[in-house]
């Protein structure tokens, strides 16, 4: 039974899984704490606007460098293995580029701070927020660089610890700047905390043996920045067409219905996110750098059957869970001005399951550089969950929208469930 039990514990998905396991539930509670913190602040009001956001964190983070972080994560990986001396060229160019861009980006943000605030935040006087996010945002990119480069190297102990000190210091700025300033501190909070974080992340690399000066000043390497730019674009797509839609459907909410019905609605997708952050987060780490290595179709298809043997049960008997104890969850992080979300949840955590069984074939076609189909994979989901959202919602209201997010979540499925094995038939 003992010797069973190390063999379990050995086995090279179990025990990646563990540690960041760990390091995901970590960062889904601490979200759902700073969840908890501005709902009990501002209600819906603050959910809302914490989420708008949030969204704009993203889209700006990946037009500052965060987009070529999957190529990077992928290329290192590959390097490792085979090709070491092009390790110092790929790590120089990435940084440089990441660095160029997060000035360019940043400065374009507080330029346009007092438009994006009226937009997205509904008030001009949140433009200080837009303009501290612009200045620590090279922060925000050189500290995905620096947990890319970890999980490329598939440094799996170190990078969860990392994660999990980098979510627990973030929680404990949201905590003392919302004491003092409220939602503004909150909002500001997410903006900034990464100018610390950075310095923690600094402090876990330092003894790395990539973390030298040559490894950082390399020649400009443009064949790699082209690699990475492939990847830079399906993720840009990929990624911010979901942040975009977001916005556009909670401001349709906001303006048909109420500011109060669009934060209902995000808290309830809030809790969707966190339950895929669970799964995204446990088992990409380990996941795509292992599908990188897989040279063979068959191996491959060996790979996704047995990530699916867990992950099917795993996440279905976690989301019927969460949905039987749902209002005692919605109380618990976020207060009974919520419950008006209780008859939502179903159809999210449906949503969710499509998705998390979706993500385990599309990983591959990430892990393969398929960029051409998951661009267009993507792009149609989310402007088909768009344009569902709105529809719906003229009949439905607010159900419209969690219904829509079920309905093109199970097509997603079946599209790229279809299109997987065309591309990867064993012949």
């Amino acid at each position: 039974m003992i010797n069973r039990l190390n063999r379990i514990l050995k086995n090279p998905f179990i025990n990646a899984s563990l540690f960041s396991g760990v390091s995901a539930v970590v960062k889904m509670a601490t979200a759902l704490l700073i969840g908890k913190i501005v709902a009990e602040i501002s209600g819906a009001t603050g959910i809302l606007l914490y989420g708008q956001l949030l969204s704009v964190v993203l889209i700006v983070s990946l037009l500052a460098g965060g987009a070529l972080n999957q190529g990077f994560v992928k290329y290192i990986a590959e390097y490792d293995s085979v090709h070491k001396e092009k390790l110092p060229g790929l790590i120089s160019t990435a940084f440089k580029t990441t660095v160029v861009l997060s000035v360019a980006i940043g400065i374009i943000v507080i330029v346009f701070s007092s438009f994006i605030a009226t937009y997205v935040l509904y008030n001009e006087q949140y433009a200080s927020i837009i303009v501290y996010l612009g200045l620590f945002l090279i922060f925000y990119s050189l500290n995905n660089f620096a947990l890319s480069v970890l999980n490329g190297f598939q440094r799996f102990k170190k990078y969860s610890v990392l994660n999990i000190a980098l979510s627990t210091t973030g929680l404990v700025i949201t905590i003392v700047l919302s004491y003092y300033l409220n939602i503004y501190g909150a909002l500001l909070s997410l903006v900034t905390s990464q100018s610390v974080v950075f310095l923690i992340t600094l402090f876990f690399v330092r003894n790395e043996s990539w973390f030298a000066i040559a490894f950082f000043d390399s020649k400009f390497d443009y064949s790699e920045l082209k690699k990475l730019t492939k990847f830079g674009i399906m993720v840009v797509l990929a990624s911010i067409t979901p942040a975009i839609s977001a916005i556009i459907i909670r401001n349709y909410i906001a303006q048909e219905l109420s500011i109060f019905n669009a934060g209902i609605y995000e808290f309830t997708m809030r809790i969707a996110t966190s339950a895929l952050m669970l799964f995204s987060m446990t088992v990409s780490i380990y996941y795509i750098p292992k599908l990188s290595e897989i040279s063979t179709i068959k191996n491959l298809l060996t790979e996704v059957k047995n990530t699916l043997v867990i992950v099917i049960p795993f996440s279905l008997s976690s989301l019927v869970f969460i949905y039987l104890i749902r209002d005692f969850v919605i109380v618990l992080l976020g207060s009974k001005e919520f419950l008006a979300s209780s008859g939502l949840i179903f159809y999210v955590l449906l949503g969710v399951f499509f998705k998390i069984c979706t993500q385990v074939y599309g990983f591959v076609f990430v892990a393969k550089a398929k960029i051409r189909i998951i661009i267009i994979i993507e792009v149609l989901f989310n402007v088909c969950f768009t344009v569902a959202s709105i529809i719906l919602i003229q009949f439905y209201e607010i159900y419209g929208a969690v219904v829509a997010f079920t309905v093109c979540n199970f097509i997603y499925l079946i599209g790229v469930y279809i299109t997987f094995k065309s591309v990867f038939r064993e012949k």
